[in-house]
């Protein structure tokens, strides 16, 4: 059996292709902005020992109903963050990623 296509569309105007295209413009400034801001925490014995790069992570506050410290992760305006935080045993791990976006 054999069959045939018959094409029977007139197409009066040109063919029109749309295009959706993103450009980025990166400066220096907002590269140093974009990244990974870290702090840990080690205790040994009585003391504590920390490490910190970058903007600071996590601020310890008075819990508002129990009065007791709590950590609080510190966002950033300029940027979109995602936040995480690791403990196990006596080592306490607290991260923070900024990356920024804006559209116009």
């Amino acid at each position: 059996m054999k069959m045939d296509v018959v094409n029977h569309i007139s197409v009066v105007q040109p063919t029109q292709v749309n295009l959706r295209v993103k450009f980025a413009e990166v400066g220096r400034s907002t590269l140093k902005q974009l990244g990974v801001n870290w702090e840990s925490l080690f205790d040994i014995g009585d003391g504590t020992i920390g490490l910190l790069t970058g903007r600071n992570v996590v601020e310890t506050i008075a819990d508002p109903i129990t009065g007791l410290p709590t950590n609080v992760f510190l966002g950033d305006d300029s940027a979109d963050s995602i936040l995480g935080s690791v403990s196990t045993g006596n080592i306490q791990l607290n991260a923070v990623l900024d990356a920024l976006e804006t559209e116009g």
